[in-house]
């Protein structure tokens, strides 16, 4: 997979984000606006690691942004922002 998008754009990268840091959303989301800006969280899974989300449609849905995750690492559908 690529690390930018078909424009050159760079995706945002996992390695590199953490906890209170802002993602910029492309156009390919139902639950989200081209170019919204939202901010990363955190919580704990069973085993004490973080688990990073931003909440989507409302405060009270998450997408997990592991799901997201290419094979070199980067946010497929997520700008650093």
């Amino acid at each position: 997979m690529s690390l930018a998008d078909k424009n050159g754009r760079p995706w945002a990268h996992l390695q590199t984000i953490k906890p209170g840091d802002f993602l910029v959303a492309d156009g390919d989301f139902s639950c989200m606006k081209e170019g919204e800006r939202r901010q990363v969280r955190a919580d704990k899974n069973g085993h004490g690691f973080d688990r990073l989300f931003i909440s989507c449609c409302d405060e009270h849905g998450r997408h997990y942004l592991y799901g997201q995750v290419g094979d070199d690492g980067e946010l497929i559908g997520f700008y650093p922002g």
